[in-house]
């Protein structure tokens, strides 16, 4: 079967699965097929698939079986949440999606496409970068990754005249020029340790019913065992992602109020992790002087 026909055979269940019919117009619409083409493909999804959907005669659609229906592909959350985001099957299923908070922030073009390929090709750039603090100063970094921290964008990248690694929000570059020379080693990837590390964190509904009544809705939800869930993230990120989470991180988890549902049981493993000054109530037992930096 070539690629393109297990597309519309795979179109075809999403459809039937997520709005319950799909006739032979959707697929002819969708793919650009004549009616004879779009017959051959319900016929060959009704032989592969058996027992997932039935032809109303009176309307013209096939109807899926919800008693006997098995799927024949993978239809992952988050990939099936992109795809519903999306006009194709937004339009076509009838849905009203809110895709998220607006962006407040966003990098300039210009600007990504040279942080891209600065990192793509192993450069450095010479940019302006304007700091939360009020100064303005033209740097030399060599970026690694991006980020998406959920609030904004930021690149991972060596700062020369720091010697560190540190976090630069995009939105606050400007003037970004590709130097053409090598980096070395100090200055790469593979010299971040704290883009290397990786941190396990142990989740759990919070122990306070102030914050929370029913720990049960949240074990659930968040589909936990033994009342907890491990997400294991870079020690770069762990702060920001906490942050996002509202996970209370404090050592007696003391933080109240209702957007606090979450704990981290193991606080421990936030050591030496130096993002984790974004972490919500984490308190640093031992003062360790930052050798890499966050955005904020």
């Amino acid at each position: 079967m070539s690629n393109a026909a297990e597309s519309r055979l795979e179109h075809i269940e999403f459809v039937l699965l997520f709005r319950g019919s799909i006739s032979r117009q959707d697929l002819v619409e969708a793919f650009g097929i004549g009616e004879a083409a779009a017959t051959r493909d319900f016929r060959q999804y009704n032989a592969s698939c058996p027992g997932n959907m039935n032809l109303n005669n009176v309307t013209k659609r096939w109807e899926i079986d919800v008693d006997s229906f098995k799927p024949c592909f993978t239809h992952r959350a988050q990939s099936v949440l992109s795809k519903l985001r999306g006009p194709k099957y937004s339009e076509l299923l009838g849905l009203s999606l809110a895709n998220g908070a607006p962006r407040l922030s966003l990098p300039n073009v210009d600007v990504l496409a040279c942080v891209t390929r600065a990192i793509a090709n192993k450069n450095a750039i010479r940019v302006r970068y304007m700091h939360a603090s009020g100064t303005c100063k033209n740097i030399e970094i060599v970026p690694h990754s991006l980020v998406d921290n959920g609030i904004r964008w930021h690149v991972r990248a060596f700062d020369r005249s720091r010697k560190i690694f540190w976090d630069f929000v995009l939105g606050r570059i400007s003037n970004a020029t590709v130097i053409l020379d090598s980096i070395s080693q100090i200055e790469s990837v593979d010299a971040d340790n704290q883009w290397k590390r990786i941190v396990k964190l142990e989740l759990a509904p919070h122990p306070s019913s102030e914050n929370l009544k029913n720990p049960k809705a949240i074990e659930f939800e968040y589909g936990m065992e033994s009342g907890m869930m491990i997400k294991e993230v870079r020690a770069a990120n762990a702060g920001y992602w906490l942050r996002l989470w509202n996970v209370d991180c404090s050592p007696e988890q003391s933080k109240r109020g209702g957007q606090y549902q979450l704990c981290l049981r193991n606080p421990l493993a936030l050591y030496d992790v130096e993002s984790a000054v974004l972490a919500p109530g984490y308190i640093q037992k031992s003062e360790v002087k930052l050798k890499s930096g966050h955005t904020d």
